[in-house]
């Protein structure tokens, strides 16, 4: 398998893949850069404190790993969020590589698991995963649950607005919650009527 995010990018001072967001975080005068790949779909972060243009990358823990929903705190030098892992494709089974003649065959489909929520101190570089499937507490009757997308961040970085799946008997719920890195799920802010939405 070739590299997915080759160790020196194109041009020097630029960081590898498309420019999809640029952010700022005021405490500690620092721009992020995320930037996007096609294979698998993943996001990664790269920072840099003026006046310099040399961008050091957010680490990852796993080559796999996509780095969503940024947010910077206004009253804090953290950067906010969501850690995804995506899995490999499964190959296309033999049989229908015969049967089909190679001549049309479906894309491989990408899937990613959650991880939890990571705050990387841009002043420091200390990087935490301060949620995780067994912090969210998830209230009854949900047994489980995953955070799907950061809405908002807190000014401190202490808590998000965030969408949450809940499962309870095999069936998945989609809400708003508010959450504490501390005390996990919160208040609920709204259920979804559709996945998402």
């Amino acid at each position: 398998m070739n590299p997915l995010w080759p160790d020196e990018p194109p041009d020097a001072g630029t960081p590898p893949g498309h420019v999809h967001q640029l952010l700022y975080n005021r405490p500690s005068e620092t721009l992020v850069a995320v930037m996007v790949r096609s294979e698998p779909p993943s996001q990664r972060l790269y920072y840099r404190r003026p006046p310099s243009t040399a961008y050091s990358s957010v680490g990852v823990k796993h080559e796999l790993e996509s780095q969503q929903d940024a947010h910077c705190c206004e009253q804090t030098p953290f950067l906010i969020f969501n850690e995804m892992r995506f899995r490999e494709p499964r190959p296309i089974p033999a049989y229908l590589k015969t049967v089909l003649k190679d001549k049309w065959l479906p894309p491989d489909p990408w899937a990613a698991d959650w991880l939890g929520i990571r705050c990387f101190n841009l002043e420091t570089g200390d990087d935490m995963r301060v949620v995780d499937k067994g912090s969210l507490r998830v209230p009854a009757p949900y047994t489980s649950g995953w955070v799907s997308q950061l809405l908002n961040v807190s000014a401190d970085g202490s808590s998000v607005v965030c969408v949450v799946g809940l499962t309870a008997g095999g069936q998945m719920k989609y809400f708003v919650y508010e959450l504490s890195f501390a005390d996990g799920l919160g208040r609920r802010v709204a259920e979804l009527p559709q996945v998402f939405l």
